[in-house]
């Protein structure tokens, strides 16, 4: 949920689904994962809709700890709560 003016005014749900097809230490491709990451943002306002975005990705470790990722979120309903465009993620675990 997001708090504004003091109040809850929008439900956020997220479920997401994957599968990882490499184990951890094959090269540049460890734990690839593909993915898919649904979004609903619900207005409890009245007169607002609905939006939901899909959002199709992957992950894979490229070693000494770091990871890349990647997604396209891609809107289902006309409301849309951003500009489209692709997520890049380039990631070290501590």
């Amino acid at each position: 949920m997001i708090p504004l003016g003091g109040g809850f005014d929008t439900l956020i749900s997220q479920l997401a689904i994957g599968q990882t097809l490499t184990d951890h230490d094959v090269p540049l491709f460890g734990d690839f994962t593909w993915y898919v990451s649904t979004v609903v943002n619900t207005p409890l306002a009245h007169g607002q809709h609905t939006s939901v975005t899909l959002t199709p990705g992957m992950r894979t470790h490229l070693g000494r700890d770091f990871y890349f990722l990647a997604g396209l979120p891609t809107p289902v309903t006309s409301q849309r709560i951003g500009d489209i465009g692709m997520i890049f993620w380039f990631m070290k675990a501590w």
